[in-house]
C-alpha cells in the first residue's frame, strides 16, 4: 500500500474500501463517483492483493451501473481463476492433513488456513503459502509424507522447513510460532500441546479463538514494525472480530495485551477495521 497519496488517489482508495466492505458485509456496492475510473481501482485491488473481492464487487455493480465488457469480461475470468486456486489449494491441504492423521503426527494450522474460512467466501482471501505448527521430532516422518504427495524440500532453518509444489503450493512447517530471541516467546510457548484437537480431526490442533487472535496481532504487528501493513491485514481484523467478538474473554485478551505490549496496536487496529468497513 501506498504510503503516501494525492487528492485523487485518496478518492480513489475511498471508493475501493466501500467496495471491499459491500463484500465482506453483504450489502450493495456503492455507486461510483463522477468520472470515477473503476480499471484504476482494480489496479488497487491487485496492488493490495484482494482483487477477488473487488471481481464480486463488480459483478454485484453491473446490475445497476454501466460497466465496460472489457472490464466486466475481465473480472469474471479472474474471479474464476481465484475460485480455482482456492478450490485447489483446500484439496491439497486437506490432503496433506488426512496423511497426517493417518502418521498419528500432531500439527495445528495458522494463520490464513483459519482467516480463509472466516470471510464470507474463503477464494476472498488470498494467501501465499501454509504455515503449520509442528513437532521436530516428527521432521522426518514429515518430509516423508511430503515427498510422497509430490513436494520438494526446499530448505530450513532455525524456526521452519519450507515445502512446495508446483503450480501453487507452499508450506512453512514451523517447529515455534514465534523465534526463540522474540521477547514474547514464552507467552506463546507450547501452543501445540495447548491447542485442542479439531472436530472430525485426530491430530489436527486448532488454537482458542483468544490465543489464535492474539498470535494474529502479533504477527500484524510485525509487519507493521518493519515495513507497515495495508488494506488486508485490517480487512482480516474486521472480519474475524466483526465473527467472534461475543465469544471471546475479554479479560483474558486485555491482560495478555498488557504482557505483550500490544493493548494500544490492538485498539488502533480495531478502531480503523470499523471505521473502513462496518
Amino acid at each position: 500500500m501506498k504510503k503516501h497519496l494525492n487528492d485523487a488517489q485518496k478518492k480513489e482508495y475511498a471508493y475501493y474500501l466501500t467496495l471491499v466492505s459491500s463484500v465482506l458485509n453483504g450489502t450493495e456496492p456503492q455507486l461510483p463517483y463522477e468520472n470515477c475510473n473503476l480499471d484504476h481501482i482494480r489496479q488497487i485491488s491487485n496492488d493490495t492483493r484482494m482483487d477477488a473481492i473487488f471481481d464480486e464487487a463488480v459483478l454485484m455493480l453491473s446490475k445497476k451501473y454501466s460497466v465496460s465488457d472489457k472490464l466486466l469480461s475481465y473480472v469474471k475470468n479472474n474471479l474464476n481463476h481465484w475460485i480455482y486456486i482456492d478450490t485447489m489449494m483446500k484439496y491439497e491441504i486437506e490432503s496433506l492433513l488426512k496423511c497426517f492423521d493417518e502418521g498419528k503426527i500432531y500439527n495445528l494450522p495458522m494463520k490464513g488456513y483459519f482467516l480463509k474460512e472466516d470471510y464470507p467466501n474463503s477464494f476472498e482471501r488470498s494467501i501465499s503459502d501454509y504455515d503449520i505448527l509442528f513437532d521436530i521430532n516428527d521432521i522426518d516422518r514429515i518430509k516423508n509424507i511430503f515427498k510422497q504427495n509430490g513436494y520438494k524440500f526446499l530448505q530450513n532453518d532455525d524456526q521452519q522447513y519450507h515445502f512446495v509444489k508446483a503450480p501453487f503450493m507452499y508450506i512453512e512447517m514451523h517447529r515455534s510460532l514465534l523465534k526463540k530471541n522474540d521477547k514474547n516467546y514464552s507467552l506463546l510457548e507450547n501452543q501445540l500441546e495447548k491447542a485442542k484437537v479439531r472436530d472430525a480431526y485426530s491430530y489436527t490442533k486448532e488454537m482458542t479463538l483468544e490465543d489464535y487472535y492474539i498470535y494474529m496481532l502479533l504477527h500484524s504487528a510485525k509487519h507493521f514494525s518493519e515495513g507497515g501493513i495495508g488494506i488486508r491485514m485490517i480487512a482480516d481484523e474486521y472480519v474475524f472480530y466483526k465473527k467472534y467478538s461475543d465469544q471471546l474473554n475479554q479479560k483474558y485478551l486485555s491482560e495478555q495485551f498488557e504482557k505483550l505490549g500490544i493493548t494500544l496496536f490492538e485498539k488502533k487496529l480495531r478502531d480503523i477495521s470499523l471505521k473502513w468497513f462496518s
